[in-house]
């Protein structure tokens, strides 16, 4: 029997790299993100210092403050109760394990608040030259909120700062399922995109680049791009205690899942994973790896209790990144493109593939 082997995309973190780990959301992922990422960074941090290099740091951003509700699902205990939730955890992690944690008590409200950040953060980094030199400096957005529009803030953030190379992680679940995005490089130019790699002519199947780049989660959910929820400060009392339900495993998970994208790049191991996808219920995982198969694959996702789950490829301007691809695989795009053009009022980004004669020309 003939075995075919796909080429795949990695992202080959670079060695002697400063990051900074910006964690959007305190609460029931973030809260559970934070001590194994504190516990990483401490660790690495020990080599960092060996090698004269600048220390990893992080910063943590949630203008909520703790309630009694939230001990049954998040992170905290009934001390915590009325406190800041970023401040508590940023407090307790940098106390227990020697890293230098800051923290932000803040709702984002806009692009420009999170560049602000962003700017802010590199700054702060450059400065004070005796606690070791910077070789090179990685960003890493870690997306843990439970709001659209918040999220669609930062990723036109991140795709705007320039000041260094920035790494985004978007999770997002309801109840018992869920997904963690891994999208490197939202900001460079010069990067290698995922269908170039894939598209040139060599006998390679392992493509490594540290300019390597995977699809974001606004292209993996184009409904993302004119998001219709409130920001958290614009909710009323009644709304803002009105929360959709949230199991506290599948908060565990996502944020086990987001650790080990994050354990990879610290320890300069290649990712050639684009996306993860959970279900607790069943204890089920499904890895997307940046390879053509898997694109093709996302299609066909569909949880109708979860309005995130859709094809990323409805998103015109990632289409534009496909070139020439087979007659096959275009067929499988076009019709999952008319299912999603009938059945999504936010397919709005997206031509009827009816009206589309060629990949190139079907794009405005």
């Amino acid at each position: 029997m003939e075995i075919t082997l796909e080429k795949v995309l990695q992202f080959q973190p670079e060695e002697q790299t400063t990051y900074h780990f910006l964690v959007v959301g305190a609460g029931g992922t973030g809260g559970y993100l934070l001590p194994n990422l504190a516990r990483q960074v401490s660790l690495s941090n020990q080599v960092m210092k060996g090698q004269g290099l600048r220390p990893h740091t992080i910063t943590v951003i949630d203008a909520d403050d703790v309630e009694e509700k939230n001990l049954t699902r998040q992170n905290f205990i009934p001390n915590d109760i009325g406190k800041n939730k970023a401040k508590v955890l940023a407090t307790r992690y940098a106390k227990s394990f020697g890293v230098p944690i800051s923290y932000i008590e803040e709702y984002i409200e806009s692009r420009m608040q999170v560049y602000e950040y962003l700017q802010n953060i590199t700054s702060s980094v450059f400065q004070n030259p005796d606690n070791g030199s910077v070789k090179q400096m990685r960003v890493v957005v870690i997306d843990c909120v439970d709001n659209t529009k918040t999220r669609h803030f930062l990723k036109t953030a991140v795709s705007n700062f320039t000041r260094c190379p920035t790494d985004f992680i978007s999770s997002g679940n309801e109840e018992r399922a869920g997904q963690v995005v891994f999208a490197p490089n939202q900001n460079i130019g010069n990067k290698l995109s995922l269908f170039r790699a894939l598209d040139k002519d060599d006998n390679k199947l392992i493509v490594t680049s540290s300019r390597a780049t995977f699809p974001n989660p606004m292209e993996i959910f184009p409904e993302s791009m004119r998001p219709k929820d409130k920001l958290p400060s614009e909710e009323s009392c009644a709304e803002h205690a009105v929360s959709a339900p949230q199991n506290i495993h599948a908060n565990m998970t996502a944020a086990n899942i987001i650790f080990g994208f994050v354990n990879k790049l610290i320890n300069c191991e290649p990712i050639s994973e684009m996306a993860v996808f959970f279900n607790t219920s069943n204890s089920s995982t499904k890895t997307y790896f940046a390879k053509r198969s898997d694109i093709l694959n996302l299609l066909t996702i569909e949880n109708p209790k979860n309005p995130y789950m859709t094809s990323f490829l409805s998103f015109k301007g990632f289409i534009k990144e496909f070139g020439e691809i087979s007659e096959e695989d275009w067929t499988a795009l076009t019709d999952a493109r008319k299912e999603l053009v009938k059945e999504s009022e936010e397919a709005v980004t997206v031509r009827h593939a009816d009206n589309i004669d060629s990949p190139a020309e079907g794009v405005a």
